[in-house]
């Protein structure tokens, strides 16, 4: 990796640690990113008009998937604002952040691919298992165990249901528009033009969650009141710290390193929760981080 890849994706990690910072910090909501990725959606939208010309290139079932990837970072985000209500940053960021790769794994082999998986990747599989399982206790006991299930690990689990559903669709949504005839679509482009359609659709999901809960509905009004501006910030640093990462790629040799390095995000969110949110630290919950990151670089380098 190059100087200038490195310093983008630390860039991008200390951005998305950032976003969740914040989103624990204000207690965030359904409805808080709501408005955060709806402000996002429309400060981006430029990038559509400069591709408006090839926007009718996108084949119709590219538009499916992209409703149904805006449901899934929908549910993303309303797990992972209850989650961060009920639990620690800490503790919720790295299973929601490290937990979808098992669960694409499981995917993958349900699917008939299971050769596609090396000896290293069932290795780093593992790594990651095995550290999401101490994660969360300060002691191996029977009665720690009780803390493996907890509200809030429960929604950083469908939190990364979430994150593994959009990520699968999104993958084949971006190589349909890869393969558009002619090479109507470079890469970045694809991916530009299809982050800002995230922001849209992930947002009228979100609308719908909230125009649906009395609570959302009474929390949206006091976030345009008192939190927009967070929330704003909050939705951009969502797409800023995606936007970051497409181009840092621009500038690696191998692209498998800057998904493996960009796993730096873990620890900066954990350490986010200890110095800023003041949240527990017990060497259980430093080994398990350790263990997480490290199954993600094995994953990501083999």
């Amino acid at each position: 990796m190059s100087t200038i890849s490195i310093i983008l994706v630390l860039l991008s990690s200390v951005t998305h640690a950032g976003w969740n910072l914040l989103s624990k910090k204000d207690n965030s909501s359904i409805s808080y990113f709501f408005v955060g990725n709806i402000a996002a959606g429309i400060i981006f939208s430029p990038i559509l008009f400069f591709y408006h010309d090839k926007l009718s290139l996108i084949p119709d079932y590219v538009w499916v998937l992209l409703i149904l990837t805006g449901f899934f970072e929908a549910l993303y985000y309303s797990t992972l604002a209850y989650g961060y209500r009920l639990g620690e940053m800490s503790l919720v960021y790295p299973i929601a952040r490290a937990l979808p790769i098992i669960m694409v794994t499981i995917y993958t082999v349900m699917i008939g691919k299971a050769s596609d998986i090396s000896h290293s990747y069932i290795i780093g599989c593992l790594f990651i298992v095995v550290g999401l399982f101490i994660l969360p206790l300060e002691k191996i006991t029977k009665e720690t165990l009780k803390s493996l299930f907890t509200k809030s690990i429960g929604f950083a689990f469908v939190a990364a249901i979430g994150t593994a559903a959009y990520s699968v669709i999104d993958d084949k949504a971006l190589r349909i528009l890869n393969e558009v005839p002619d090479q109507a679509f470079s890469s970045l482009e694809a991916s530009l033009i299809f982050m800002v359609f995230i922001a849209l659709f992930s947002s009228v999901w979100l609308g719908i969650f909230t125009l649906f809960s009395q609570e959302e509905r009474k929390l949206f009004r006091e976030i345009m009141e008192n939190h927009k501006k967070n929330a704003t910030i909050m939705g951009l640093g969502i797409y800023v710290s995606y936007g970051i990462i497409l181009l840092s790629m621009l500038f690696a040799s191998n692209v498998a390193y800057v998904v493996a390095f960009r796993q730096v995000s873990i620890p900066i969110g954990t350490l986010f929760g200890y110095f800023i949110l003041k949240e527990s630290m017990y060497l259980l919950k430093i080994i398990g981080t350790f263990l997480t990151v490290l199954g993600l670089i094995v994953i990501a380098i083999s």
